[in-house]
């Protein structure tokens, strides 16, 4: 059963089935039974997220994962592993972790995946708790690259003008110690997604990816080779013309499938479409990739300064194909494995108000939190200053605003699923402001916190950006201000009766009717001018059913 503010994320965060189609996104695939059958996949782990974003308990989600059929099993949990990561995340609990460890351990290479969609949605201060702790797990910490796989996948299918028409190169961001390879792992995932966006026509997926950079090109024919392996959508003739396509990426293409099937195969389900195209991309059966992929895999740590173990087992397997397939392309033999080095300002992991690090005079850390997360509420529900020289509240309405009607105490409150994160969520408030100031040459106090620096106006436009339909972010802002309305529309924090008691501006300012005498509300009158249905002869004098 959902709770009340799981139904709330749901609302918020659960894109529709109709959302994920491809006709919906813009995609240029003609519909077909192909089409059909990949669009079924998306769908498939917006079933599992609605199932974990507002369960009561994991037994409950774990309960209708195992009624799903086989063949979308693994996307499932994916889902649901994308909604426990948020809650894990943003709130208190390892939901993730249990899930993992439990019915969802066979399934773990796309339950990274779904970590990664989870990240899609979550300001990077927060991405340093997506990762739970799976020690003893023979694919931890190894395969969490995948994670970052799936945050390509979701940034290429849901907002593909920038990342697949625009081929934008993504920023850095220190994931497992390796900075340098996460702009590679990212592409590995657009890979995958351009089999989608393509609706699985061979011709249309080298055309896209042959539109990028050459340096990208073998790690988005990885990707592609796993997402037609894994999910299918296309036959044994438009698979060798797939390979055909690949041209010098073949042993990267046959990299991809192999990944596929190992993670099918250990999933304990291989469907027919994932052996042909294992046969048509790698010349192996299924039993022979897999066992290519239990010889070359790596479980140690990386050395200072080395490639993740990760693409080591990548390099490792491409090896064993690229004699048989085709040549290295040229690019490789010329400058081997080097990518674009996309530099970074290393993010801060704690609250320190300014972009740079620098600590504020005269404010404790509890301080610029307080006053950050203040100002993002008064953004939303404007109200007038408490006191002279009042910073985070700006005074842009009279009367009292989210601020006053207890919008810092709901966020607090842990049943939001997000007061665990709130520190994290100023963090990246304050980093997000930073930038908008630098970019317009805005002048900011560096004694405040950056978004508190900010005039009322200069806020507004700012939030107005981290909501828009195309920001990554957007649901987790958009839940976060959905608190602030809750406390002055309906103070969610305390009970109704003392609210009214205390004068809560909200509920006063809507003219909310108090009580009777003994604290309960009665309606003499009925709201349609007549009585609907008798009263049951069990219900309580209280009102309560028997």
């Amino acid at each position: 059963m959902p709770t009340a503010l799981g139904s709330v994320r749901r609302f918020v965060m659960t894109p529709k089935l109709i959302d994920v189609t491809f006709a919906k996104r813009g995609f240029p695939a003609a519909p077909s039974a192909a089409t059909q059958r990949l669009e079924a996949i998306p769908q498939a782990v917006i079933c599992g997220f609605e199932w974990g974003i507002d369960a009561r308990d994991q037994w409950e989600v774990e309960r209708r994962l195992s009624l799903v059929d086989r063949e979308q099993l693994g996307f499932a949990y994916e889902g649901a592993t994308m909604a426990f990561t948020i809650l894990d995340a943003t709130g208190r609990g390892h939901r993730t972790r249990d899930l993992l460890r439990g019915p969802g351990r066979p399934h773990i290479f796309l339950a990274y995946i779904g970590m990664g969609f989870a990240m899609a949605r979550l300001p990077r201060p927060v991405w340093k708790k997506v990762l739970p702790d799976l020690t003893g797990d023979p694919y931890y910490p190894v395969m969490s690259w995948l994670a970052v796989d799936g945050f390509g996948f979701d940034r290429a299918y849901f907002d593909t003008g920038r990342w697949v028409d625009e081929q934008r190169v993504p920023k850095s961001y220190p994931w497992a110690g390796a900075p340098d390879y996460f702009p590679r792992a990212v592409d590995q995932g657009i890979g995958r997604a351009l089999w989608f966006i393509c609706g699985g026509s061979a011709p249309d997926v080298a055309a896209a990816a042959g539109r990028f950079a050459s340096h990208r090109q073998a790690d988005l024919w990885s990707g592609i080779g796993l997402a037609a392996t894994f999910a299918g959508g296309c036959d044994a003739d438009g698979l060798a013309a797939l390979r055909r396509a690949a041209g010098g990426c073949g042993p990267d293409l046959a990299l991809g499938a192999v990944f596929a099937v190992k993670a099918r195969a250990y999933a304990g389900f291989v469907p027919d479409h994932t052996q042909v195209a294992c046969l048509a991309l790698t010349d192996a059966s299924v039993d022979k990739a897999v066992k290519v992929a239990d010889d070359t895999a790596v479980s140690s740590a990386p050395e200072p300064g080395s490639e993740p173990p990760y693409e080591t087992w990548r390099q490792r397997i491409r090896a064993h194909f690229a004699a048989d397939l085709s040549a290295q392309p040229s690019w490789i033999r010329q400058h081997g494995r080097s990518r674009e080095r996309v530099s970074r300002r290393t993010m801060h992991m704690t609250i320190t108000c300014q972009p740079d690090g620098g600590k504020l005079r005269n404010l404790t850390v509890e301080q610029c939190r307080t006053m950050t997360l203040e100002a993002f509420a008064d953004t939303f529900v404007p109200g007038e200053k408490r006191f002279p020289g009042d910073i985070a509240v700006a005074g842009a309405a009279a009367g009292p605003g989210a601020v006053a009607a207890g919008a810092l105490e709901l966020l607090e409150t842990p049943a939001t699923g997000v007061s665990d994160g709130l520190a994290d969520l100023a963090d990246s408030l304050n980093e997000h402001a930073a930038q908008y100031a630098a970019e317009r040459g805005i002048p900011v106090d560096r004694d405040l916190p950056s978004f508190a620096a900010l005039g009322f106006e200069q806020r507004t436009e700012l939030i107005e950006t981290l909501v828009a339909p195309d920001h990554p972010e957007k649901e987790f802002w958009i839940l976060t201000a959905l608190f602030c309305f809750m406390a002055f529309d309906t103070a969610a924090h305390t009970d109704t009766v003392s609210a009214l008691k205390d004068g809560h501006p909200g509920l006063v300012t809507m003219g909310f009717a108090p009580p009777d005498p003994d604290g309960l509300w009665r309606f003499p009158d009925f709201s349609y001018g007549r009585q609907l249905a008798r009263t049951h002869p069990a219900t309580t004098p209280s009102g309560d059913p028997a």
